[in-house]
């Protein structure tokens, strides 16, 4: 009687081991990748939505009210903390007629996965200026020009600011207090430019105190201002033109009653449809 052997199997080799963990992994990191890309598309499409949001209610204020004057406010969403947001109201030319307007810009920035800033901004012209009203400007414009002469330090002090609020944002620091002295900053000036005549040393002493109240608040929270001189060379600000309304604050105080929101726009394109065509719709839900 004879007895068969038993069939021994071989198992996998060491090669072939390795070959299917490397595809297993590549297949698994790959996976990785595409839920990671997901996620963060997922997550900057929903901040880019709320930025609208903050932009979309900051242009319904303006629109809500009754008349408007040249203004620049700045602040954070109270909702949404890593929103900042910026609302102008400004004259300006247009090009075609050089007709002047009035036209308001709600913009709100905020950070997306990559950690690079992004931006949502709202156009829109109020309504058309008529010869009184835009004389009134140029007055006060005129008024402004005296001034030009001292728009070269404001314009570095605006600069040194803005560099400290995104030093502060990048540094996980609250940006809310720093803010409204900025805007406190520009009240003041305002207030002395409209009650005030020319007066480069009166004007000096005002920065100077403002300047110094700002420097008590950053020395309160412990600032690193040697840190902040090398983070600063390392991210340089956006340049901005030396005496621009940005940089000089807000200067006007003369409040122009707004016309029809939307007819006496000029309508030149597609997107200038498109754009009225949302107005309205505010309008219509209001």
């Amino acid at each position: 009687m004879f007895c068969s052997k038993p069939t021994i199997r071989n198992g996998f080799t060491l090669l072939e081991v390795v070959t299917a963990l490397l595809i297993l992994g590549t297949i698994c990191a790959t996976v990785l990748t595409a839920m990671n890309r997901a996620i963060a598309v997922a997550i900057d499409l929903r901040k880019r939505t709320q930025a609208f949001e903050v932009a979309r209610e900051n242009m319904e204020n303006l629109l809500c009210l009754v008349s408007v004057s040249e203004v620049s406010d700045f602040g954070i969403d109270p909702l949404h903390p890593d929103i900042e947001w910026e609302t102008t109201v400004e004259s300006f030319s247009e090009p075609a007629t050089n007709k002047m307007w009035i036209q308001a810009v709600c913009t709100a920035s905020y950070p997306d996965s990559s950690g690079e800033i992004q931006k949502v901004t709202l156009t829109h012209w109020l309504t058309g200026l008529s010869d009184k009203q835009a004389q009134m400007i140029l007055d006060q414009q005129k008024r402004e020009s005296e001034y030009m002469n001292l728009l070269n330090d404001n314009d570095r002090i605006v600069q040194e600011q803005e560099a400290i609020r995104r030093y502060l944002r990048e540094m996980g620091l609250e940006l809310k207090p720093y803010s409204e002295i900025l805007t406190e900053q520009k009240r003041e000036k305002r207030k002395w430019i409209n009650e005030y005549e020319y007066d480069p040393e009166l004007f000096g002493d005002l920065m100077g105190s403002l300047r110094d109240k700002e420097y008590e608040w950053l020395d309160s929270i412990r600032f690193n201002w040697d840190d902040f001189t090398r983070w600063r060379l390392e991210n340089p600000n956006p340049e901005k033109p030396v005496g621009s309304s940005e940089s000089f604050g807000d200067m006007g105080s003369n409040e122009v009653p707004k016309k029809s929101l939307i007819k006496d726009r000029p309508v030149d394109s597609q997107a200038d449809r498109e754009m009225q065509e949302f107005l309205n719709s505010i309008g219509e839900k209001r």
